[in-house]
């Protein structure tokens, strides 16, 4: 009977080691997760994943960024680069995978063995690694990052939102087995959004200047949804390329400009409004034109937070930045 009670407690302290000892992520086990999203025309697609992804190929840096904030960094096996300048912190996160800063064609790709590719839209032309349809009839999943292009909320594609950020957020977590870790980056973001700071109503700009033309961002963009969400209007045309004389005639009190790069870029960027024939808007005079980088504003990821929190400052700021 001492015998029998002895193993009996044995046995209680050994499945109380298991249970207080590191667990084992069960979400490995799962079969066939489906999350939405479309294909490069823009059609409806399911993108199912049998298994946890290990060897994943990500073409887009705030692909990458989220997918190391939901602590799945190590995952990523290879990465190709929207913006070359981060190639450095971006390797010193992922010491371990390949870092590109040219896309990759479609006999590299498949060299790389990946069993999941997040991307871009554009990645997946035809002359790069073609349709996500023809991976996912190979049985890989592809998923195109929401809000990634071409121009969102026109013919097919969804809108540019905060809902499609937060969307692609929880479909990483459930794709990887991630989903407390995206509750949680969402709930920072949900948390930013209902901060009680009262913004002014005033009218903003989001403006780039990409090879001598003028493109403003509009409001099926995700700079319009976050400008309305803080309560103010969006400049907006129904073509998003506009002329200097247009420009001129802008009455935004805060002005946004869009660059792509690093430090020069951003102060090559902001010396375009430095032109006398714009001195006179009130953004101008009154010194409330910020930057702001494209990647940042344009599907930013697990990085909207720093977006929105940015953003806030600068609609409540009354002294250039």
């Amino acid at each position: 009977m001492k015998k029998l009670l002895w193993c009996f407690c044995l046995l209680l302290c050994c499945l109380g080691c298991v249970a207080c000892g590191p667990q084992q992520d069960k979400s490995s086990d799962r079969q066939n997760i489906s999350v939405n999203n479309y294909n490069f025309f823009g059609d409806e697609q399911k993108v199912i994943f049998k298994q946890v992804p290990q060897r994943i190929l990500v073409c887009g840096n705030s692909g990458v960024e989220t997918l190391v904030a939901l602590g799945a960094g190590d995952k990523i096996t290879a990465a190709v680069l929207t913006e070359a300048e981060d190639k450095g912190s971006l390797q010193a996160l992922l010491p371990n995978a390949r870092i590109y800063t040219q896309p990759l064609q479609l006999e590299a790709a498949v060299a790389l063995q990946p069993d999941f590719i997040l991307g871009w839209r554009r990645y997946f032309a035809d002359n790069q690694l073609g349709d996500t349809s023809s991976w996912i009839a190979k049985g890989i999943p592809a998923y195109i990052q929401d809000a990634s292009g071409p121009v969102p909320a026109k013919g097919r594609f969804p809108a540019c939102t905060i809902a499609s950020e937060k969307r692609f957020i929880s479909n990483m977590g459930l794709a990887l087995g991630r989903q407390q870790q995206a509750q949680d980056i969402i709930q920072k973001i949900d948390s930013e959004l209902q901060a009680a700071e009262k913004i002014p109503a005033q009218k903003v700009l989001f403006v780039e200047f990409l090879n001598g033309n003028i493109e403003v961002f509009g409001n099926d963009l995700l700079c319009g949804d976050i400008i309305r969400h803080y309560g103010c209007s969006l400049v907006s045309y129904s073509a998003p390329f506009i002329s200097q004389e247009e420009l001129m005639e802008m009455q935004a009190a805060k002005i946004f400009v869009v660059y792509h790069g690093g430090e020069q870029q951003k102060q090559a960027a902001l010396a375009q409004l430095h032109n006398p024939l714009y001195k006179h808007l009130p953004a101008v005079a009154s010194g409330q034109v910020y930057p702001i980088a494209y990647k940042q504003i344009v599907a930013p990821g697990s990085d909207l937070l720093g977006t929105l929190k940015y953003v806030k400052q600068c609609l409540l700021a009354n002294h250039p930045q």
